[in-house]
């Protein structure tokens, strides 16, 4: 992976919904939270929920492309 330039890493990167759902699945909720506190715990029993949201953020991300309505300010 260190032939591609940083900037085309994360958009040769393939997943689907269902693989962030298993990987939700799977986290140990006795292990401690990352940097943005949120523990397995609280993650692991939503995983049906949020795997979708999850992928959309990750995929406008990898695209930079967002909805209209990410970009309005309140």
């Amino acid at each position: 992976m260190d032939d591609i330039p940083p900037d085309r890493r994360l958009k040769s990167i393939v997943f689907e919904t269902y693989e962030v759902k298993d990987i939700l699945q799977i986290l140990n909720g006795n292990k401690a939270s990352g940097p943005d506190a949120i523990s397995g715990r609280i993650l692991k029993p939503v995983a049906d929920i949020i795997a979708k949201p999850l992928h959309t953020i990750i995929l406008s991300l990898r695209t930079k492309l967002f909805p209209s309505a990410w970009k309005l300010a309140k």
